[in-house]
């Protein structure tokens, strides 16, 4: 398949801004203690071996330099630094040419189109100008961030050419990467940047794509300059000292790895510095700190036992499977069902949450009931309000999205909360799903048309872990209609189901693929079944189905005549 580059990937981001509810800092100290677990990585690190791309051959047509340019790509961001791609450059292009700027996706074969064939120029011109025209899939920018592009995307680019000694050369090219989506996780490397929550209480994954050839100097640069601004104030960076990486090749061979940082590390506090150090060998080691990094500072001092002995991760829930049908929620976690308890017989629900320390039911009337461990009613939740949805947040946190679908309601503790969301616009809610450790919110949003999109944010908490607000931005995960249902199968995979039966998943954010789902589904969970991660999924006839083990897991019938589905710790 043909490859090119293309200029700045800033064209294609699409991220909406958000409205900072409120603005509290939190300067509490680190809890290195509580319910934690170890990641569950949902990531493939496959990695194709390209042989070396060839160079220009004598007497090409300008199409053929373009096609060879392009070819040399792949080859670039994984190992050889583009050396082969500047080769079909001018020596000035090569100079102006940053191929760092960004990075565009596309999907199908592009398509190359001689301008002079156009405005009838003659053919023995020695400055032409060609165009690329490809449909475009995604894009990363200058940071590492995926934003998809808008379904029936396209480009079209200019890249300008000339003869040298009777030779076709380019003379300019856009800045930035341009690469086929069938090689974009080849040999681009998924990473999450384990940045810290406004609480202080546990990590985020922020998932960045970095080039194979560099992948450990762009991660620790980018996790020195903070969170992704979609985070923000979820997450919270320690670094106000400004501490830099001072080596962007970092000593890296099959024993070890060096990470040579500015002298500044050595004025953070003891317990910043420690807790800085601990994200970057988490970071390096893809969740689980590595021994064999070595971390100095431009004094030369040695730092590298600091944050060996931290126990703050990402917060993982071992989450059960609920159902609800006729009154009764079972829990599906096991080879048999089991009946946890029962409320009013025949009473309707549309949604559920449950935990073992109970839950919430969504009745069809629209207003919410509290029920007890034992599934015993317990009044009525956020004062009568009729709601549209409601979701499991973290250690029995329930959240709702009121009828119109511009505010969320949130049940925390003994206490309700209200959060406007003036960044909504025109948009309105259509459902919510909260990550494990709770920072983190995907939304599947409706705009005036009814057409849906689905975005990430942060949730911006408190030490108490109280939600104070959403993050200040969001970022575009997918952009299709008729997206019905969603919910995280780890911490980094979203899941998501539209009302045609196409089911999708992705590491967010990050590029999309198709996930088999039943058909008509209408409300996902995740959570152990038989002591296996599993994917579950209840469809339109009140039928459930388990996947065996992993997404790619056959589906198992497990339940019916359900109406609500549910997981929780």
């Amino acid at each position: 398949m043909d490859r090119t580059r293309i200029g700045k990937a800033a064209t294609f981001l699409a991220a909406s801004g958000l409205l900072l509810l409120s603005g509290c800092s939190n300067p509490l100290g680190l809890v290195d203690s509580g319910r934690v677990e170890g990641l569950e990585q949902f990531q493939e690190e496959t990695r194709r071996v390209y042989t070396n791309p060839n160079g220009p051959a004598q007497d090409d047509e300008a199409e053929d330099i373009v096609t060879g340019f392009m070819n040399a790509m792949p080859a670039g961001v994984q190992n050889d630094g583009f050396t082969v791609a500047r080769q079909f450059l001018t020596a000035e292009a090569s100079r102006q040419w940053d191929p760092d700027e960004g990075t565009v996706v596309f999907s199908d074969s592009p398509e190359i189109i001689r301008k002079a064939d156009v405005l009838g120029e003659r053919r023995d011109e020695k400055e032409i100008t060609m165009q690329l025209r490809l449909k475009t899939t995604g894009a990363l920018d200058g940071h590492g961030v995926y934003t998809p592009a808008q379904s029936g995307s396209e480009v079209k680019l200019e890249i300008m050419m000339e003869k040298v000694d009777g030779q076709w050369r380019i003379s300019r090219a856009p800045n930035g990467v341009q690469i086929a989506l069938s090689d974009f996780e080849q040999v681009f490397r998924q990473v999450s940047l384990f940045q810290l929550a406004s609480s202080r209480t546990t990590l985020i994954p922020d998932i960045r794509w970095f080039a194979w050839r560099s992948w450990r100097a762009l991660a620790v640069r980018e996790l020195l300059d903070g969170p992704a601004g979609w985070l923000v104030p979820a997450a919270v960076s320690i670094n106000e000292l400004g501490v830099e990486l001072l080596d962007d090749s970092l000593l890296d061979n099959a024993t070890d790895v060096e990470v040579h940082l500015s002298s500044s590390l050595d004025l953070m506090t003891p317990e910043d510095r420690e807790m800085l150090i601990h994200q970057i060998r988490l970071t390096l080691g893809d969740g689980s700190p590595p021994d064999d990094i070595r971390i100095y500072s431009g004094s030369g001092a040695d730092y590298s036992g600091d944050g060996s002995e931290s126990g703050l991760m990402v917060t993982q829930v071992s989450k059960r499977v609920y159902s609800y049908s006729a009154g009764a929620v079972v829990s599906l976690s096991s080879a048999d069902l089991l009946r946890v308890g029962e409320s009013s017989p025949g009473k309707g629900a549309s949604g559920l949450v449950f935990t073992e320390g109970g839950g919430a039911l969504l009745k069809e009337d629209g207003s919410v009931e509290c029920l007890s461990a034992s599934v015993r009613s317990c009044g009525t939740m956020f004062a009568g309000r009729v709601v549209h949805r409601i979701a499991a947040g973290q250690d029995g946190e329930i959240w709702a999205v009121t009828r119109g679908g511009d505010k969320l309601l949130v049940h925390h503790g003994q206490k309700e909360y209200e959060l406007s969301i003036s960044w909504l616009g025109s948009s309105r809610i259509e459902a919510v799903a909260v990550s494990d450790e709770g920072s983190r919110m995907a939304l599947i949003l409706l705009d005036e048309a009814g057409k849906s999109r689905v975005v990430l944010t942060g949730i911006e908490r408190d030490e108490s872990l109280r939600p104070l607000a959403l993050a200040e931005r969001s970022t575009l995960v997918a952009a299709r209609p008729g997206v019905s249902a969603l919910v995280f199968y780890n911490d980094t995979t979203l899941v998501y189901a539209l009302a045609d039966g196409e089911g999708y998943q992705q590491l967010v954010p990050g590029p999309e693929s198709t996930q088999n789902l039943p058909d008509h589904t209408v409300a996902l969970a995740s959570g152990k079944i038989d002591e296996a991660q599993s994917l579950v999924a209840l469809d339109s006839s009140g039928i459930v189905r388990n996947t065996v083990g992993s997404l790619k897991g056959i589906w198992m019938f497990k339940d019916s005549q359900v109406e609500a589905l549910a997981s929780g710790d």
